[in-house]
């Protein structure tokens, strides 16, 4: 059995290969690219300003309706009515909405990076010690210290 074997000239080739190549690494660079770029995209967070003004009685008055939530939180958690988690999620509640009430903007729904781009550190470390004992199954924190906390933030901010 005789075999035999012709090369072929390199034009006798498909020339479609030579322009499919190409285009493919491009997209495929311009994806990796455009998916790089809206990873390390920074969050954008909408401006809204208040529109009216805070004044003392005002803050005043906030400031008493988020100290009660907090007493009644801490109450309950004494009591043993709320579990520890359960009295972190209100926490964030109260931390979040007395935040929302002082700034006029919208915070519950606020990730930490987005609270880092609102310029609201103090806000965005309180709530990041809330995270661990929220979202954990177990945990060991001191509840109280941390209710002691969001009572000093609320009497001291704004």
């Amino acid at each position: 059995m005789d075999f035999t074997v012709e090369l072929q000239p390199p034009m006798a080739f498909s020339l479609w290969w030579m322009a499919a190549v190409p285009v493919l690494l491009l997209l495929t660079a311009a994806l990796l690219f455009f998916a790089w770029k809206k990873r390390n995209q920074k969050p954008e967070v909408a401006k809204e300003e208040r529109t009216w003004e805070l004044n003392p009685v005002t803050l005043a008055g906030i400031r008493v309706r988020y100290l009660e939530k907090l007493d009644q939180t801490e109450n309950r958690l004494l009591d043993g009515s709320i579990t520890v988690r359960e009295a972190y999620r209100e926490m964030s509640d109260i931390a979040r909405g007395f935040a929302s009430d002082i700034s006029g903007r919208e915070i519950g729904p606020l990730t930490l990076n987005e609270m880092r781009a609102l310029h609201m550190e103090g806000l965005r470390e309180l709530i990041s010690e809330f995270y661990e004992p929220e979202f954990a199954r177990k945990t060991r924190v001191d509840a109280r210290a941390s209710i002691r906390k969001t009572r000093k933030a609320i009497q001291t901010w704004h």
